[in-house]
């Protein structure tokens, strides 16, 4: 029987991903999704779509970003490129750590 590694559709991993295009894979599958359900939870609490993504930007502009709450090229697309940022800092982490594990021998138990 041959396993397929992760991130290949090759058996045994002939042409397995590098860390960092799992990590940009991943990050960017998460900070989609996690953007879409923000914005869901944004509009179904009384804000709009904009608004928790815009908020997002509050380390840039601590004054007006909760308040922002329409589409702005400014707010809007700033939040979602610190959002897709942070999702793909945690994802590489998270896929350095877990090759790490993976390569690392495993000591005997005594």
């Amino acid at each position: 029987m041959k396993l397929i590694a992760r991130g290949s559709c090759e058996p045994n991993g002939a042409q397995d991903q590098s860390v960092l295009g799992q990590a940009m894979q991943s990050g960017l599958a998460t900070a989609t999704a996690s953007a879409a359900v923000v914005a869901w939870r944004g509009a179904s609490e009384g804000s709009t779509v904009f608004g928790p993504i815009n908020a997002v930007t509050h380390c840039l502009w601590p004054r007006r970003a909760f308040g922002e709450t329409r589409f702005s090229p400014r707010f809007t697309l700033a939040g979602l490129a610190i959002h897709q940022a942070s999702a793909a800092f945690w994802a590489a982490l998270f896929e350095v750590i877990t090759h790490a594990l993976h390569e690392a021998p495993i000591a005997p138990i005594l």
